[in-house]
């Protein structure tokens, strides 16, 4: 309570008089008698406007302070506040608080944060021997997430194939749940057997009426990433894996791979670019929503978008695909279609068949389109699927979630969301 009433009167004196008014009150009360988690939410916060504020040497004393401060390593606010920093690029707040951190309580997680700030700083070879100190602390404590998490870093720095497979070994020894969560970094193994064990659990997977479709995407995100460079055991695989998801009969063709592109389609494509939206529309399921995302981007292209809203209705009521995917995602941009285009993603968004580009550029689509809730649902999907930086970008989400409910009284609403945030750091 006590630090709630600080934070307040920090709030009050930030708005009437400044950044510097409000880092007067704040540091006053942390130099009384305050201690433990009220002492650290104080610190937390002083440090949040000193960033604001770009003012380093205030952020490196109360960082120093941040160091001594104590508490137990599942407390993970000051590794929230250094994944803020690190996506916002904030280099010399992130090595100082890092290395508080890392004072502060030595955990993997602490050695993790201080190794990306080295890394920023351009010091690799820093950075592959605190993630190499990770691992081993991981390992020691049992925790085989995060000797995972520290592989995949080391690998990324360029490791050695043992590495690979020790990656791997990890992935199949996971609960099924982690598993998913690991399987686009198990997939980035250099070995074509390894890779092909990864997409062997991923088939067992894909069978569970739960997490199977989170199987099926991280199989065929694999094969997308590789396109022509996807080997024949690993495309028999990802076949596999879709037939068992039940996922659209075109995308199965198209996974088969070199299927040629009729000339009528081509045709049909040349119709829409030239504004014939009576072209030859064929009948197969397809193909037909092939066409129509053809006529909604071709309008879009030619600054028509009411054009686009007709195709884009009919697209609504259709299964998801590469080119509905991208019209809607070139409507979400075009106030005039941006309705219609919202239409379509509510529709799509928790599909089987994932926006072209991964859902985190989908979730950027949809912040500028003002569409929150669709943005959170597509952010869980992109953290579901472990595409880089998700994980963090949804914890920040639920974080500021979590304020605004505390702010409006919602206590029990803003614990939920703030337990949701802590387990995704």
């Amino acid at each position: 309570m006590l630090a709630e009433l600080v934070i307040s009167m920090s709030e009050q004196a930030h708005r009437a008089i400044g950044a510097s008014a409000a880092l007067g009150v704040l540091r006053a009360a942390i130099g009384r008698d305050i201690t433990g988690a009220d002492r650290r939410t104080l610190l937390l916060r002083a440090m949040g406007i000193a960033v604001l504020s770009s003012d380093l040497t205030t952020f490196e004393a109360l960082a120093s302070r941040w160091s001594a401060s104590g508490g137990e390593g599942g407390e993970r606010r000051g590794l929230s506040l250094a994944a803020r920093l690190h996506e916002s690029d904030r280099v010399a707040f992130l090595a100082l608080l890092a290395q508080a951190e890392r004072a502060r309580f030595r955990s993997a997680d602490a050695l993790f944060v201080l190794a990306a700030a080295r890394e920023r700083e351009g010091r690799r070879d820093a950075a592959e021997a605190l993630f190499a100190e990770a691992a081993s602390l991981a390992g020691a404590s049992g925790d085989p997430v995060g000797v995972l998490r520290a592989e995949r870093e080391l690998l990324r720095l360029g490791r050695s194939a043992a590495r690979d497979r020790e990656a791997v070994a990890v992935f199949e020894s996971a609960p099924p749940r982690e598993a998913l969560r690991l399987a686009a970094t198990a997939l980035t193994a250099r070995g074509l057997y390894a890779r092909v064990r990864v997409l062997d659990r991923l088939h067992q997977l894909a069978i569970d009426p739960v997490l199977g479709p989170t199987a099926v995407r991280a199989a065929i995100g694999h094969a997308d990433a590789h396109g022509a460079r996807l080997s024949e055991l690993e495309r028999d695989r990802v076949l596999g894996i879709a037939a068992r998801g039940r996922v659209d009969p075109s995308l199965l063709a198209q996974l088969r791979g070199g299927v040629p592109v009729p000339e009528p389609f081509r045709a049909r494509a040349r119709a829409a670019l030239s504004g014939n939206l009576l072209g030859p529309t064929p009948n197969e399921a397809a193909a037909r929503r092939d066409w129509l995302g053809l006529v909604a981007i071709a309008a879009l292209a030619r600054g028509e978008p009411a054009a686009a809203l007709t195709p884009l209705a009919v697209l609504s009521r259709e299964k998801a695909s590469a080119i509905a995917w991208t019209a809607a995602l070139v409507a979400l941009g075009q106030g005039p279609a941006r309705a219609a285009a919202l239409t379509c993603v509510a529709a799509w968004v928790d599909d089987a068949v994932p926006p072209p580009r991964g859902y985190l550029g989908l979730v950027s689509a949809l912040d500028r389109a003002g569409a929150r809730g669709l943005a959170e649902r597509a952010l869980e999907h992109a953290a579901a699927s472990s595409e880089p930086g998700a994980r963090a970008r949804l914890g920040s989400r639920l974080e500021e979630r979590a304020r605004e409910a505390y702010a409006r009284g919602a206590l029990e609403e803003a614990r939920a969301l703030a337990v949701k945030a802590i387990a995704l750091q």
